[in-house]
């Protein structure tokens, strides 16, 4: 199981027991998060629906295809309070992937993010041995352009109807970091 610790956080793989917590914190976050999210389902926001999902993010895991890994306080660690994720990790020539992440309204101005970031990054430069993570963020996502720009992500363009969000094509600035240590890739 993936586990990652830094000074307030744990960032860890979700377990079975966390599938209510994961729910309220959707649940929680369903009005703040929909600007920058697809249209989702209502089953989405259903303790059924994640048990079908922890099951494929486990079996994604364990090829290596994507890494989804879930934020908690250590003061509080049966609360969800973020998500990140890894995915459409691609081998051979290009070791890469995206990533997306997420934060609880109420959490949000925290700096929990780019504490949560910092190591997930590490794991993924150095365990799952990828060269580059590309990050893609709407225009008006300012928090989510700062938290990557503090990171040291570099702005490579824009992709106009990029992504469908809100049920809009929406345009998306497009970021990459790469492993600072291309020998160990």
């Amino acid at each position: 199981m993936v586990r990652l610790d830094s000074e307030r956080l744990i960032i860890r793989e979700a377990d079975w027991d966390d599938i209510p917590a994961i729910v309220d914190y959707l649940k929680l976050n369903k009005s703040a998060h929909a600007p920058f999210d697809p249209i989702r389902e209502k089953e989405y926001y259903s303790e059924q629906f994640w048990q079908k999902k922890l099951s494929r993010q486990e079996r994604e895991l364990s090829k290596a295809d994507s890494v989804q890994l879930y934020l908690f306080r250590k003061l509080n660690p049966n609360r969800v309070i973020g998500k990140i994720g890894f995915s459409g990790i691609v081998r051979g020539a290009f070791q890469a992937c995206y990533l997306g992440f997420a934060i609880d309204q109420a959490e949000q101005g925290n700096g929990y993010m780019s504490e949560a970031l910092k190591p997930s990054i590490q794991f993924a430069f150095t365990q799952l041995k990828l060269h580059r993570i590309m990050a893609n963020y709407m225009p008006q996502n300012l928090a989510g352009a700062r938290v990557l720009e503090k990171l040291g992500f570099t702005v490579e363009g824009t992709a106009k109807a990029y992504l469908k969000i809100a049920g809009q094509w929406e345009d998306h600035i497009l970021t990459s970091l790469t492993n600072p240590d291309p020998a160990s890739v």
